[in-house]
């Protein structure tokens, strides 16, 4: 996946506890963060139809879990 099917946003990899977390973030933006965890056993494109309707929202962040 490439961060362009989230529009607006960058895809990042953090290391937490030894677990590699893939996560996607628009950055600061006016409004409320909404957190999104993505369903299993799906990955973070299960938002990318949704993702430019809710940007303009306030700040995305999606977490791919382990």
């Amino acid at each position: 996946m490439t961060s362009a099917a989230l529009t607006g946003s960058a895809l990042r990899t953090r290391t937490v506890d030894g677990l590699a977390i893939r996560h996607v973030d628009t950055g600061e933006q006016p409004g409320p963060t909404l957190l999104m965890t993505s369903p299993w056993p799906e990955s973070l494109l299960a938002f990318r139809r949704i993702w430019p309707r809710l940007a303009p929202l306030g700040r995305l962040v999606a977490v791919d879990l382990p």
